[in-house]
């Protein structure tokens, strides 16, 4: 959802909810409003806002520039238990409020199908009207199998039986209605053998478990693309605790070589560039971190960061510091 603030000083505290679609989206909308209005992006529920609890210290890293200083920061960061929080839990019940807060197993299931049902038969049909929904619905689904990789569009159209430019269509739509977020490639004139294509994921993974029929911890755990949905879900939390901070200037991409070296997110803002990797295990090796290592000496970089489930915070290498995902929310 995205809520336009009114900044006119007569009518300060005055809130317009436009509803979970972006204004690109809204054919009414003919103006720029620029100077007249902020949007705020109300993002599903974080881990430790279901908790309860204030902002991670692991986000005051982006509150001034980053240097090789903030190490000893990352390494006092304290990780919340595993029976505090599970990460399989967590992924499940996603951070839509209501499923989230309920904690009732067959209260999610029914709010997610019905909520789905919702968007698809109410919301994207009178926005647009003519859309071929079974081919949209399609669209999705074929989402889920492939959030936090490589969105391939020819591939994508090839399964649905539609126009490349129709699933291109449909995956701005998706984009823009919030379901998905699109993270573009990492431009940089320094790597001439760089990936292009944009990467995505779900932004509540949550649903995205849901539309893959996963409805436990258990099936959770012997579910073959576990840890793609365990980077879409630890990015998400990234992005929606510098977005709630005091970071400004805000961009996020990713990384990738044509020789299948990869670096999960970059993000940049008023404090620098920072690259995160995101892996499901224990611990990373150095030998896995070969992409982040070139990328930080070619970009004169002095920090990288690895989110897993170590059990505490610890050096990789000289400038990489692997970090508990429980550091994002305790």
């Amino acid at each position: 959802m995205r809520g336009a603030i009114d900044k006119d000083r007569s009518q300060t505290g005055r809130f317009i909810l436009t509803g979970s679609a972006s204004f690109e989206l809204l054919a009414q909308v003919s103006e720029s409003l620029a100077g007249r209005v902020a949007t705020i992006e109300m993002h599903p529920l974080t881990q430790n806002e279901k908790r309860e609890k204030p902002p991670a210290t692991f986000f005051e890293l982006f509150e001034q520039p980053i240097s090789a200083a903030a190490q000893q920061s990352l390494l006092a960061l304290k990780p919340v238990s595993e029976g505090s929080l599970s990460s399989r839990e967590a992924i499940l019940w996603g951070g839509y409020p209501e499923p989230a807060l309920r904690g009732d197993a067959e209260f999610r299931m029914d709010w997610y199908e019905n909520y789905f049902m919702t968007y698809i038969q109410r919301d994207i049909l009178s926005l647009f009207p003519k859309l071929d929904l079974l081919k949209y619905r399609r669209v999705i689904q074929m989402l889920s199998h492939v959030s936090h990789s490589i969105v391939n569009r020819s591939e994508i159209a090839r399964s649905v039986e539609a126009s490349e430019k129709s699933v291109r269509d449909y995956l701005e739509i998706i984009e823009g209605t919030y379901f998905w977020r699109s993270l573009p490639a990492f431009q940089t004139s320094k790597i001439k053998t760089t990936v292009k294509m944009s990467k995505g994921h779900f932004r509540d993974v949550g649903l995205c478990c849901f539309l893959q029929n996963i409805h436990s911890a258990d099936a959770l755990e012997t579910y073959p693309r576990l840890g793609s949905l365990f980077e879409g879900f630890v990015v998400e939390e990234i992005i929606r605790g510098l977005e709630a901070g005091k970071a400004r200037r805000l961009q996020y991409s990713h990384f990738r070589t044509k020789a299948g070296g990869e670096i999960d997110l970059i993000v940049e803002g008023s404090f620098g560039c920072l690259p995160i990797e995101v892996k499901y295990g224990s611990h990373t090796p150095r030998a896995e971190l070969r992409a982040m290592q070139n990328f930080l000496q070619i970009h004169q970089l002095p920090l990288g960061v690895v989110v897993n489930q170590s059990p505490r915070p610890s050096r990789v290498t000289e400038n990489i510091v692997q970090v508990p995902a429980s550091c994002l929310w305790g």
